[in-house]
C-alpha cells in the first residue's frame, strides 16, 4: 500500500530569512533579518504536529516512536513517552547543536521525522500515538 504525505514541515537551527515575492511566486533571500524565522519555522512545525494529533488530547496517548541511525553509531530501536504539550513532540529531538528536523505528516497517521545535523541523511524516527491504558 503506498503511503502519502499529506504535509511537511522543517526546523533548523541555522535559518535563513526570506522574502516571498506574490508576482513571481518565488522565496529570495531576505536583505534584512530580524531573528523571526525560527520562531516561524516553530509554528509551522507546531501546525503539522496539531494536524496530526487532529481532535485528539496528548494527556491520553502515548507517542511510541522507531527510530534508526541516531547517534554517531547509527542506533535503531523502539521506544515511547508522554508529552505534555506539542513543544516536547519536536523539542524532545532536537540537539545542543545545529541541527535540521524535516517533518512529513503521513496518511497512515505516522509522524516521520528525519533529523540531520553534520550528515545529510540524520536519524530516521517514526511517531505513533497509542492510547494510554486505563489503570
Amino acid at each position: 500500500m503506498e503511503v502519502t504525505v499529506i504535509a511537511n514541515a522543517s526546523l533548523t537551527s541555522d535559518c535563513t530569512c526570506e522574502v516571498y515575492n506574490e508576482e513571481t511566486d518565488e522565496h529570495t533571500l531576505a536583505t534584512e533579518c530580524f531573528g523571526d524565522c525560527f520562531d516561524e519555522q516553530v509554528d509551522d512545525v507546531e501546525n503539522l504536529i496539531e494536524q496530526w494529533l487532529g481532535d485528539k488530547s496528548l494527556s491520553e496517548y502515548t507517542v511510541e516512536v522507531e527510530y534508526s541511525g541516531a547517534t554517531w553509531q547509527r542506533l535503531a530501536g523502539k521506544g515511547g513517552w508522554e508529552p505534555e504539550s506539542v513543544k516536547d513532540v519536536w523539542s524532545s529531538l532536537t540537539i545542543n547543536g545545529d541541527f535540521t528536523l524535516r517533518f512529513k505528516l503521513l496518511d497512515n497517521g505516522i509522524l516521520e521525522v528525519v533529523r540531520s545535523s553534520h550528515d545529510e541523511l540524520g536519524a530516521w524516527h517514526a511517531l505513533r500515538l497509542l492510547e494510554v491504558e486505563a489503570e
